[in-house]
């Protein structure tokens, strides 16, 4: 009866994935929070065991054997296949914990507002928040849910349409406390306007908007500049100047009359928001619940199509 055959150690596994994956032991190792060194010292200790090369090494540039490649591509699917089930498992036994992912901005003013709502009818589920402007692996990080800005098309995802983002002319009601409403769009130009310089969409730039409106934008005017949101919302409040903005982010702050228009203009309809979940992985019970929670909310309260406030003066 002949001997069981030895599988190679699982370190060595791992650390040839990540490589292979990256075609870059540097990168690799980052990835795995180890030294270069130790990924170079597994993918050898691999290569020994098979008794064969896996990788062609140059100067400025890594690449897979025959074998290499043919190893990856079992290792790599292989890897996926345990993700994939462990993640499975994982949503099994903690069914009422939503781990969810958008941007600050989306978390700060308009979600959270909304999350107590869901909450009070569903005390039983939890949720995990994630935020940040990179677009996350939703599967590989185990995302159930994702607040997204585009066009609805991610690659290994679905997606259902929230509304769209609108952005109008907006100031704080305190900015034009006692002055004259503005007629005309190049009225603007004599005011401190609030720059996202940032922004995901160049329809909600400054420069896009006033050449839309035929008028000429100059950039040597008073002007404040942010590359983060959060902090160009504070400095709206605060009654610093003039922003771009609109609903749905903002829905709350034109409802309760801190935010109005200074100009009597329609807002400018871009892209759209929409609910994020992967394809490959399967939709526990208590993400569903939000996915038909929040949907018929927007449904019922479409934010787009409320009027926003002009400032009161005339």
């Amino acid at each position: 009866m002949g001997s069981t055959p030895r599988l190679p150690p699982s370190r060595a596994l791992v650390a040839f994935e990540a490589a292979g994956r990256n075609l870059n032991f540097t990168k690799a190792a980052d990835e795995l929070l180890v030294t270069r060194v130790a990924v170079s010292r597994q993918i050898k200790l691999l290569e020994e065991h098979l008794r064969t090369p896996l990788f062609i090494r140059e100067p400025r540039r890594l690449r897979l054997t025959t074998a290499g490649e043919r190893l990856y591509r079992v290792v790599n699917a292989s890897f996926n296949q345990i993700m994939e089930i462990t993640e499975e498992l994982s949503r099994n036994s903690t069914s009422n914990i939503i781990t969810l992912a958008t941007t600050p901005g989306v978390s700060i003013y308009w979600l959270m507002p909304r999350i107590g709502d869901f909450r009070r009818l569903h005390p039983e589920i939890d949720f995990r928040i994630s935020t940040g402007t990179e677009l996350a692996d939703l599967a590989r990080e185990g995302i159930d849910l994702a607040i997204r800005y585009g066009s609805g098309d991610w690659t290994g995802t679905e997606s259902a349409f929230l509304g769209y983002q609108n952005v109008v002319p907006t100031c704080s009601a305190a900015y034009f406390k006692g002055r004259a409403r503005m007629k005309n769009a190049d009225d603007l130009l004599d005011e401190n306007l609030l720059h996202f310089d940032t922004a995901y969409d160049r329809g909600s730039t400054w420069e896009k908007w006033f050449f839309d409106q035929g008028v000429t934008y100059r950039n040597d005017h008073r002007q404040s500049r942010f590359t983060d949101f959060v902090n160009l919302v504070q400095a709206l409040l605060d009654g610093q100047g003039i922003a771009l903005v609109g609903p749905p982010i903002l829905q709350q702050f034109y409802d309760n009359g801190m935010l109005v228009r200074p100009l009597d203009i329609t807002p400018l309809r871009l892209k759209a928001y929409y609910l994020v979940w992967p394809t490959r992985a399967p939709i526990s019970p208590a993400a569903r619940s939000f996915m038909d929670w929040v949907t018929a909310e927007l449904a019922q309260d479409p934010i787009s199509s409320k009027p926003l406030p002009l400032s009161m003066e005339t």
